[in-house]
């Protein structure tokens, strides 16, 4: 989602990694997100049990969470970071008011956001991205090490944030999921259970399958509120400025002091970042059975993991590539031209999903397993290399991206090469 052509020729290589990084994590988000957009969460047990090697399934299903889940998502927010401080960089080269473009350009992300998150899937991360983008113009002044402190500090608030409404019992994020329920009660997508006790629960393998355009639009523009209820849950807030200060510090260190050639960094980042990482993430998977740890510890444990573990795997992912993009620099290079258009290919993959397993589309809800439908997305993905790869070949920024930069610029740029 940034803009590399701005960037002098003495940084194209950092800036091809950066592509490439981003085209990686765009993967990875839609091997994560088309799980939630297919529905395949929703199958229940019995469901499940009618596709081939349905313990297969379940193993490959809680591997993936372990090793995947919130990582790619946290390499995004990072390269987010790393992108405000090339821009604000090329700003300031420019002798251009850095607020105003920025600002301009947070404003922009946010209209596009806003039209993901009510017009096609309630699982949008750009409207967040927007609204905590805007606080980072009082963050460019920081030094390195008040960044990493800011950051540190943040990483651990919501395990604070979780202890403060369990000690008051402030659960305020509450009220919001209630509204959702009364919503869903109301358009007749409620679990059968909730029709028994009469306290309605949304039932969301009902609203994907469903044909009817209306009850399914009616839902749609309600969910950001149950959005809005989960990021205040998990403390997400905290989470995402969090990453994108620990972005600004890398993006600093990469454009000053070369970190992508220090190969011995690189490689300490890679050896602690899983060794601290998957005995946290195999906490993170074991959390997902409620009946093995229970309660109100529980959720402190789901905190803690993600903090450290998360946290340590998505550096020593991030390295990873960072080592074998220079050691093997065309093994990798076909992600860039994803990367370049992250923003187009994010929003197309949520259309896509929409398209296939919903019944306003397709309606292939409840036809694959698990399996498959990593297997479906990869095979989209490709799709999406070659249309990047097309596209970028006659045209210079993606067309999501040309929007957002003529809106961000205030007038009209060429898009043909």
């Amino acid at each position: 989602m940034s803009d590399s052509r701005v960037l002098s020729s003495e940084t194209s290589s950092r800036i091809e990694f950066l592509d490439i990084l981003r085209g990686v994590a765009i993967l990875f988000i839609f091997l994560v997100n088309i799980q939630h957009l297919s529905g395949v969460h929703y199958y229940s047990e019995e469901f499940e049990s009618q596709f081939l090697f349905p313990d297969f399934q379940h193993f490959l299903e809680m591997l993936f969470f372990v090793l995947f889940t919130g990582k790619f998502y946290f390499i995004f927010s990072l390269l987010f970071g790393i992108g405000f401080v090339v821009q604000y960089q090329n700003i300031v080269k420019r002798n251009l008011p850095y607020k105003q473009f920025f600002i301009r350009r947070m404003l922009a992300l946010l209209v596009i956001g806003l039209i993901h998150l009510f017009f096609i899937w309630s699982g949008d991360i750009l409207t967040l991205y927007a609204v905590l983008g805007l606080t980072l113009i009082f963050f460019v002044d920081f030094d390195d090490r008040r960044l990493l402190k800011w950051a540190f500090v943040l990483l651990l608030l919501p395990i604070v944030h979780w202890l403060f409404m369990y000690a008051t019992r402030t659960y305020y994020y509450y009220p919001l999921f209630d509204f959702v329920h009364e919503q869903a009660a109301e358009l007749d997508l409620v679990t059968p259970a909730s029709k028994v006790t009469d306290q309605p629960r949304f039932d969301a393998s009902q609203r994907i399958a469903t044909d009817d355009f209306s009850t399914w639009f009616q839902m749609q523009v309600v969910l950001p509120v149950m959005r809005l209820g989960l990021i205040i849950m998990e403390g997400r807030l905290f989470k995402v400025l969090a990453l994108f200060l620990l972005g600004m510090w890398a993006g600093r260190k990469i454009l000053r002091e070369h970190l992508l050639d220090d190969q011995e960094f690189l490689k300490k980042l890679v050896f602690w970042g899983f060794i601290i990482g998957i005995p946290f993430n195999i906490l993170f998977g074991i959390l997902k059975f409620p009946d093995l740890i229970t309660g109100n510890f529980r959720n402190f444990l789901n905190h803690l993991s993600f903090a450290i573990g998360v946290t340590s795997m998505a550096f020593a992912y991030a390295a990873s590539i960072a080592l074998l993009v220079r050691s093997r620099p065309n093994l990798l290079r076909w992600f860039a031209p994803v990367g370049r258009m992250a923003l187009t290919n994010y929003l197309s993959q949520s259309f896509l999903g929409i398209l296939i397993f919903h019944g306003i589309g397709f309606g292939y809800f409840g036809v694959f397993s698990f399996s498959e439908i990593i297997a479906i997305a990869m095979l989209l993905f490709v799709l999406q290399v070659v249309f990047s790869v097309l596209w970028l070949r006659r045209f210079r920024y993606g067309p999501v991206e040309w929007v957002w930069r003529q809106t961000t610029y205030g007038r009209r740029l060429p898009l043909r090469r």
